[in-house]
């Protein structure tokens, strides 16, 4: 497992969470997961509905990822990445 992935939900630090790990399922396939920073918890999911997946795809969100998880690969807000490519 990358070690970034590792901090996914940590929350020592008492800083509120700003981003989501999105799962994307298509079919019988395996999910994919993406890390989404965004602080409003229901925007996640309907931004990679409508950036990345198909209509058919379940879009779900799998929790929450820590500001520590988020600097470390140098996301900012509004942006997203597949999490086995960090």
């Amino acid at each position: 497992m990358n070690a970034a992935l590792s901090i996914i939900g940590e929350h020592r630090s008492g800083l509120p969470e700003y981003g989501r790990l999105v799962g994307v399922t298509h079919g019988a396939q395996r999910p994919i997961a993406y890390i989404v920073a965004v602080k409003e918890p229901e925007k996640p999911v309907q931004l990679i509905k409508r950036v990345i997946a198909d209509p058919s795809a379940l879009v779900e969100d799998r929790g929450g990822v820590s500001n520590t998880l988020l600097r470390s690969i140098d996301l900012s807000s509004g942006q997203h990445v597949r999490a086995d490519r960090v």
